[in-house]
């Protein structure tokens, strides 16, 4: 019984991949950032896990040593790279890496890759007929 009720929990405690995005795109500030890595980190999901590297790598915002910045932008960019190049299709994953890509100043290098994304998020774009969540964000965050 106690099993059963473990799992109904599990289940029921679980969060739709909509609201997670929603929950993404809500942070503000260092300290929601780092509860939502923390909340995240050991997902299995390559769309969570997408999301989370993007905020890995936006902590370099939060550190006034440039050494330090690049190491850490570098080091969590390398892992969200391997990422995609394991799973090249996740829309959710090549919509954060163009997000990043665009925002990021042309000296950090990291724009080798927006030409491909915006070509696999426009096929999703075009190729659903109905609206969904993705798009509403793909459209406002991007220049697509």
């Amino acid at each position: 019984m106690k099993l059963l009720f473990c799992l109904l929990l599990s289940v029921t405690g679980a969060i739709s991949l909509q609201d997670f995005v929603e929950e993404f795109h809500a942070l503000k500030l260092e300290k929601t950032e780092l509860k939502f890595i923390e909340k995240y980190k050991s997902s299995k999901s390559v769309a969570v896990k997408a999301y989370v590297y993007a905020v890995q790598m936006k902590q370099a915002e939060h550190t006034m040593n440039p050494i330090k910045k690049i190491k850490i932008f570098k080091k969590y960019k390398n892992q969200f790279d391997a990422l995609i190049k394991a799973n090249p299709t996740n829309v959710h994953a090549r919509y954060m890496r163009l997000v990043i890509q665009e925002k990021m100043p042309s000296f950090m290098g990291y724009n080798n890759f927006i030409a491909e994304d915006k070509k696999i998020l426009k096929r999703y774009l075009s190729g659903s007929s109905k609206k969904t969540y993705l798009e509403q964000y793909i459209k406002k965050n991007t220049s697509l």
